[in-house]
């Protein structure tokens, strides 16, 4: 009798099991939602918060993000500590930003927005998503959109070059602190998606064209390329952290789902983008 129903739990637990393993989430549902990163990851230019703090506004931090969203999925706390201009130094140093009056001020590094020991809490689940200010994305876009000379130049190249080995520097010494505090913590690294959504290049520079932008396929081209580059070497570094439960997830948005050049902050993922964001973070948790 004893036996049958030590099987029968075990065949029980199996199903539960598949259920839940079928369904995305995974077995040990996680218990607090961490997210670390620049605008991408604090919602620029969607919802704000209804009372938002300081840093929140000082950081255009909105009340929809991917992080928010994963927290719902999980009835768990979001701790969204991303802030708008961000590079991945920032996730260890205080950042300058505006301070919304023609001046500056700092705001401290993201991990010490955190409450003390949150991250040494079993299941935990650690969402970053930097690198684009690190190679200066926002920047180099803006050339390229403003007919500069030197969009897709050697000089521009070397720049980027060099900015993507100081990343992984600075992605390096992130995750030594987060994995040393958070060694029970789940760590995803995302990937940063094309700008243009994927739409052809070929369609794309006929629509710009109409808008009396001049950017070309090559220099669409060439973007496209540094993206790629930049996904790569997240991936590297998140590669030789993953005995440490750190993985790199790939981030891949349609042209719905990115802010358009009307918007208050063109480039970045809209609400339905947030959304998409969570379901690839989501599939890897």
């Amino acid at each position: 009798m004893k036996r049958t129903t030590i099987t029968g739990i075990i065949a029980g637990l199996s199903c539960v099991m598949a259920v839940v393993s079928g369904s995305g989430v995974s077995a040990i549902a996680p218990t607090a939602i961490i997210g670390f990163g620049d605008s991408r990851a604090a919602g620029t230019g969607l919802m704000p918060f209804t009372v938002p703090s300081v840093t929140d506004s000082l950081c255009w931090r909105s009340s929809w993000t991917a992080t928010s969203i994963l927290a719902t999925t999980y009835t768990v706390p979001a701790y969204n500590v991303a802030c708008s201009g961000a590079t991945t130094k920032d996730i260890l140093s205080a950042q300058t930003v505006s301070d919304g009056l023609g001046g500056f001020t700092t705001v401290p590094a993201q991990i010490d927005q955190l409450p003390v020991r949150l991250l040494t809490t079993r299941g935990s689940v650690v969402t970053i998503q930097t690198g684009a200010n690190d190679v200066h994305w926002a920047e180099t876009l803006g050339y390229c959109l403003g007919a500069a000379l030197d969009c897709g130049s050697p000089q521009e190249q070397a720049l980027f070059d060099a900015s993507l080995v100081a990343m992984q520097t600075d992605l390096r010494a992130a995750l030594d602190e987060i994995t040393a505090r958070g060694h029970k913590s789940q760590v995803l690294v995302g990937g940063v998606y094309d700008p243009f959504g994927g739409v052809d290049a070929a369609v794309l520079q006929a629509v710009y064209a109409s808008y009396g932008v001049n950017l070309t396929v090559d220099e669409i081209t060439w973007l496209r390329g540094l993206r790629a580059d930049l996904n790569t070497a997240m991936q590297q570094v998140a590669t030789e952290y993953a005995k440490k439960n750190v993985s790199f997830v790939p981030i891949d948005l349609t042209a719905g789902q990115i802010q358009t050049l009307a918007d208050f902050a063109p480039f970045h993922p809209n609400y339905l983008g947030q959304s998409a964001i969570h379901d690839a973070f989501n599939a890897a948790i």
